[in-house]
């Protein structure tokens, strides 16, 4: 008892969930601490970080952007920091400007003019890109207009568009260029200062750097050093002789700690020369530059708070690879136990297979691969966003540690269903879509040989066994005339024709006979009344037939004729006895409720009159619902068909039944679209189906659920659909719920006469709609389907005799 109630855990559903909900999450939090620790070395610079023991702050790519952070400040703020000196001459003086500009406007004057002569055009150039389009009914001033857009040159840093127009003069055109030429210089010569001020401000802030520049040119002198410091002494004056170099413009680098990297620096993702980099800012400038950082850093500034930085992760780097590896043992062990406990499932004998499972095992095999490395390459594309520089520091590392668990769960899924195959005794290969289709053409030639035997040698019961003998005769003579044709080509086409013609004049006559009989089905099927077929020139075989099914038609005309006298008089004595039960009903409802309205004290006589009076009401409702759905039934009923919003009623609908369904403990919830369906319907009819069907979601759904109510357009019909889990089993196929008399609700306890899904069916079919019920566990649904409105519709009424016949 005891192995087979651990059995029963070890292959229960929800333990196979958490294990696999938990290996999702070590895969999840493998991924994420593997691209900590990426990120991490990344920071640090991968050479240092996976070859030394102990990682220094100085050695990193965090330490090293720093550097390059403030060289590039100082050579902005002190090194190039002059307009006039250093920027503008990389600009084309504007009377280079205005002679491109003018060169180019004439060219296009002369094309345009030489294409369309006088003519309205429009003209737009980007770039080496021209467009020309005409255009008619626009008052433009007279010749050829032009949107012409022209570019400075200004190295790559600048650009400026502007619009000319062909007649304008080469004055208008020259004052243009020189407009737009100045303000767009002194755009960039406002962001040039801008850059400026913030690299003087950036290295205000900073406690943990000190510098000495020197221009050879001029003998000028940058420092936050004390006043006596010069390039001799500049090593006496450090605070913390740890990190600094020296670096002049004609020995290079004379002077440097031994804690220096000299060969690369980072900047950004890119490793570059340090020579380069004090050569491109400083030395090519005629300066020479001194640049210390001392050791142990002063907190508040940007170089302390990388090395905070450095220490936090660097510390965590041996804490996080040992996580990883935890992590996925665990879900390489898991892993184990889904596969080995995959097919099981507590209570059942074998091995039990999923839909999944079924597939063809190669189209398996490559929708699960090709899912898998889809999100493979989107979780490699995603690490290395979240190892770069990124805008987001959690969505990438999130969406690649995602979607690293999304890979592992499709790799999950088809290993598990490979061994749920293999145990299950199903071959691997032969269950592939190949082999399948392989087997298939295999059985079907020897299917269509074998059928070809068994049409001809088909027992014959009521056609003459004469037939099988003539058309081996009309082979034959076919095949024999055939040959003839090779010597008497003349005579032999003759008699194959003559031949044919007669056979297709035999089989002619069994045509037009059994055309006879399939139209005179085709009109019985449609409810047309049985006509008589003329079987006189009929072949004998068919000449039964037609016999045989003209009585049968008789036969089942009688049959309809005394159901429907059968359904009159019980409709009839329906609709008398519950008229004669309204009367005396109607007078025990007014006398309980004068016994309600008198002062009686004894608590026992007030419970026995509110029974009554549950009782009674219930009877009444009963009764109405006898007398309408005799009266629908029959078709008693008078249509008035017009326009109805079906997205208007249902709201109608449900809020009038809301306050029930919260007495229920029920949430209805209505999704309705934005164009709303218009029906052509009758109303009132309209509104009792959706009343009916609301009705039977509040008596029989399980307290505490949602009743979802949709309303939609489908297929030119309008669509309501009624959605709730039911309180008890439904173990009654949907089709018998639409009879009378017939409930859900087997034991009968709760309120309901089991018409109004009945008196809905027959409401619908009246109108041209229909009713489909539809039965899944405990999920009822039931959907109403109305036709649509059209322009052509306008309001009319069906009299109870059209109905009636319609609906016969």
């Amino acid at each position: 008892a005891l192995d087979t109630k651990l059995k029963s855990i070890k292959y229960s559903y929800g333990l196979k969930t958490v294990a696999f909900l938990v290996a999702l999450a070590c895969v999840f939090s493998a991924a994420w601490y593997t691209q900590l620790v990426v990120q991490t070395l990344d920071s640090y610079g991968w050479q240092k970080g996976l070859t030394s023991d102990e990682l220094t702050f100085t050695d990193s790519s965090l330490f090293q952007q720093e550097v390059v952070s403030t060289l590039d400040d100082l050579n902005r703020a002190y090194v190039q920091n002059d307009w006039e000196r250093d920027q503008l001459p990389k600009y084309d003086t504007l009377e280079e400007e205005q002679d491109y500009v003018l060169t180019q406007f004439h060219q296009f004057q002369e094309e345009m003019l030489a294409t369309y002569g006088g003519e309205v055009y429009v003209y737009s150039a980007t770039g080496s890109s021209v467009h020309v389009e005409e255009t008619t009914g626009y008052a433009y001033p007279t010749g050829v207009i032009g949107s012409f857009a022209s570019t400075f040159h200004l190295n790559s840093v600048g650009s400026a568009e502007f619009t000319l127009y062909s007649d304008e003069t080469d004055q208008e055109v020259l004052d243009t260029v020189a407009e737009v030429y100045n303000s767009t210089l002194e755009n960039y010569k406002r962001q040039f200062e801008s850059s400026v001020l913030q690299a003087q401000q950036a290295l205000s802030k900073l406690k943990n750097v000190q510098y000495y520049l020197y221009n050879t040119d001029t003998g000028e002198v940058i420092t936050n050093m004390p006043a006596e410091v010069t390039a001799e002494n500049f090593r006496e004056y450090l605070n913390s002789p740890d990190w600094y170099f020296g670096y002049t413009c004609d020995k290079g680098l004379t002077l440097y700690s031994d804690s220096l990297n000299i060969d690369t620096f980072y900047q950004g993702n890119y490793a570059i020369p340090f020579a380069d980099l004090l050569n491109s800012r400083f030395s090519d400038k005629g300066y020479d530059v001194y640049f210390d950082i001392p050791m142990p850093l002063e907190r508040g500034d940007s170089f302390a708070d990388a090395q905070e930085e450095f220490l936090t992760g660097a510390s965590q780097i041996r804490t996080r690879c040992l996580a990883t590896v935890v992590l996925l043992i665990a879900a390489a062990a898991i892993s184990l136990y889904l596969v080995l406990a995959a097919g099981h499932v507590r209570g059942r004998e074998g091995i039990c297979l999923a839909p999944g499972d079924k597939l063809p095992n190669d189209l398996h095999f490559v929708l699960s691969w090709g899912l898998g490395i889809a999100a493979g390459t989107g979780a490699v594309v995603a690490c290395s966003y979240a190892i770069g520089p990124s805008t987001d520091e959690i969505f990438f590392p999130a969406l690649g540690a995602l979607l690293s668990a999304v890979v592992y769960a499709i790799a999950m899924e088809w290993i598990n269903s490979v061994a749920k195959g293999y145990k299950a005794g199903r071959p691997y290969f032969r269950s592939t879509l190949l082999a399948k289709l392989f087997i298939a053409w295999h059985k079907g030639n020897k299917k269509l040989f074998g059928a070809l035997r068994r049409i001809y040698f088909a027992k014959l019961n009521s056609l003459s066994k004469k037939v099988r003998w003539f058309a081996l005769f009309y082979l034959a003579v076919n095949a024999v005339l055939s040959l003839f044709t090779f010597e008497r080509i003349g005579v032999a086409l003759f008699l194959l024709v003559s031949f044919n013609v007669i056979c297709l004049i035999l089989v002619w006559r069994y045509v037009i006979s059994l055309d006879k009989i399939i139209t005179a089905a085709q009109k019985a099927h449609d409810g047309e009344p049985a006509q008589l077929l003329d079987t006189q020139s009929m072949p004998q075989p068919l000449r039964s037939l037609a016999e045989n099914f003209t009585a049968a038609q008789e036969s089942k005309a009688a049959a309809i004729e005394e159901a429907l006298k059968g359904e009159r008089m019980k409709t009839e004595l329906i609709t008398n006895v519950s008229h004669d039960l309204k009367t005396p009903l109607t007078s025990i409802i007014s006398y309980v409720d004068l016994l309600e309205k008198c002062d009686i004290q004894d608590e026992t006589a007030q419970k026995y009159i509110h029974v009554l009076d549950e009782k009674s009401g219930r009877l009444k409702r009963l009764i109405e619902d006898l007398v309408e759905a005799s009266k629908v039934s029959s078709g008693a009923v008078t249509l008035n068909k017009i326009r109805v919003n079906l997205c208007e009623l249902a709201t109608q609908a449900v809020g009038e039944m809301e306050d029930s369904f919260a007495e229920h403990r029920l949430e209805i919830v209505l999704n309705t679209p934005e164009t709303p369906p218009v029906i052509f319907a009758d109303s009132q009819k309209t509104w009792r189906i959706f009343d009916n069907l609301l009705n039977n979601a509040r008596k029989y759904s399980l307290e505490g659920t949602r009743v979802y109510v949709d309303v939609r357009e489908e297929n030119g019909e309008g669509i309501f659909s009624v959605k709730n889990v039911s309180a008890e089993a439904l173990n009654i196929p949907p089709e018998e719920l639409t009879q009378r008399f017939v409930r859900g609700d087997q034991s009968r306890t709760k309120e309901g006469s089991g018409l109004g899904l009945s008196i809905a069916k027959d409401l619908c079919t009246l109108q041209g709609g229909a009713l489909e019920l539809q039965i899944d566990g405990d999920l009822f649904k039931a959907t109403v389907k109305l036709p649509l409105a059209y322009d052509g519709d306008i309001a009319e009424s069906v009299s109870p005799d059209t109905s009636n016949s319609s609906s016969q």
